[in-house]
């Protein structure tokens, strides 16, 4: 069992930076099903940083990658 960090998330759902996005994208896919967990502090994290930093993504837009990220297996 791993933990998945917020700046890994951040990464995935934006893209910033194209080569830690893709090497986050990589581990995830890498791992099996039900390996990696993410607490509930790190997606307030998330929300956080998505929608206050640098980011300024709409809580729509927030909320929909929230709903993609929480139905992927």
């Amino acid at each position: 069992m791993r933990y998945i960090d917020t700046n890994v998330l951040v990464r995935v759902i934006t893209g910033d930076d194209q080569k830690l996005a893709t090497q986050a994208i990589a581990e995830i896919q890498r791992s099996g099903q039900n390996e990696l967990y993410i607490l509930d502090a790190i997606l307030v994290e998330l929300c956080f940083v998505l929608e206050f930093h640098a980011y300024t993504m709409t809580r729509n837009n927030i909320a929909a990658a929230l709903v993609a990220l929480i139905a992927t297996p």
